[in-house]
Parts: structure tokens; sequence; C-alpha cells
């Protein structure tokens, strides 16, 4: 119902009590009580009329705020999304600017028979990672204790290496890294899951 219907009906049902009062059915003995029966029905009439569109007003204002609420939150969401994906571009390029990461590339992309990949090496990888993801080694280990390998596999992956590049530089098949992610998931989430499943976690890390 809507305001200008309830307004009408108010002022329909005072005119018609009023009318009827002028008619003069409520003139004799009885006439008060007849008068006020019909005012109460009245009344009632204009209240009920009222809880109705009032009601139904509140309905409405419930839905929507709900609406309002869930485009904030999906606008919250996009945002923190947005941010979310500078951030991690920001963090990429510092470490595909790093020395580490380009001398890896190298070792990688023109491998040589003495090349290997030195604690050193290992140590300074660790520092980019986690200047460009803070503190990504700490969080990492927080849900689990990690080997060596498992922890250079894991700044290989955050560092955006593929997995035959991580096998050549950790000298291991492939199989090996497959199964070394894999293993890692299972520990960390108490459930299978393969490999790529860890990938997912590490990049979200």
């Amino acid at each position: 119902m809507s305001k200008r219907i309830y307004i009408l009906l108010t002022v329909a049902l005072l005119f018609f009590t009023q009318m009827a009062w002028a008619a003069g059915p409520y003139q004799g003995e009885r006439g008060p009580v007849l008068y006020f029966t019909v005012l109460l029905v009245a009344t009632v009439g204009i209240a009920l009329a009222g809880i109705s569109y009032y009601r139904n007003e509140y309905t409405q204002t419930q839905v929507e705020l709900r609406r309002c609420r869930s485009e904030l939150l999906r606008k919250d969401r996009q945002l923190h999304a947005d941010e979310r994906r500078v951030q991690v571009a920001q963090a990429d390029k510092l470490i595909e600017q790093s020395e580490i990461y380009r001398k890896l590339k190298r070792m990688v992309d023109h491998p040589s028979p003495n090349d290997a990949v030195k604690p050193a090496d290992w140590h300074e990888l660790s520092r980019v990672v986690n200047e460009a993801y803070t503190d990504f080694s700490s969080r990492l280990r927080s849900f689990c204790r990690l080997s060596h390998h498992e922890q250079a596999v894991c700044l290989l992956l955050k560092a955006h290496f593929s997995p035959s590049e991580i096998a050549a530089l950790t000298n291991h098949t492939v199989q090996s890294v497959s199964n070394t992610r894999a293993r890692l998931y299972q520990k960390v989430h108490k459930t299978k899951g393969g490999s790529a499943k860890w990938d997912d976690f590490i990049e979200n890390l």
C-alpha cells in the first residue's frame, strides 16, 4: 500500500463517519453508542491500514538495506582484490629486478656443468623474497616445519620459477619436485591434494 492510498483511505473513513452522523441515524437514545461504534470501526480500520502500510514500508526498507549492504561488501572485496593485485605486481617486479633472480634465470636458461646454487644464493633469494612478500618464510614455517629442499622449492615457487626450472636449480627430477609440493599440501592441510593446489597456496600466502 502506498502512502497516498493510506492517506486517502483515512480521509475517506473519517468522511464516511461524519456523513453517517450527519445523516441522522444516531440522533436517538442509542445514537451516541452507534456513532462511537462506527467511529471505533473506522479507527480500527485506519489503524490496520496504517500497520499494513508501515509493515510494507519496513519490509521494503529492510530489502533496500540488505541490497546496499551486499553492494558495499562486493565493492569492499573488489577494492581489496585490486589492492592485492597491485601489491603482488610490485612484489614480483622487485624479485625479478634482483640480481639473484637474474643469476638463477641465467643458470636455467644457459646451464653450465660448473653451475650450482650455493648456500649464499639461497640466503640471498630468501632475503629478496621476504623483502618483497613480508615475512613469507616465517608465515610458511608457522604451518609446518620445512627441510632445506622444501624451503628452496617454496622460495622458487614464490619467485615464479616453473617446476622444471626448480628441478634444475635443486638438482632433482621434475617428478621429485611435484611429489614435494603434493606432500607439503598434505602436511599443511591434512588431506591429499595435487601439487597445483600447493602452488595456489604459495601464490596466496
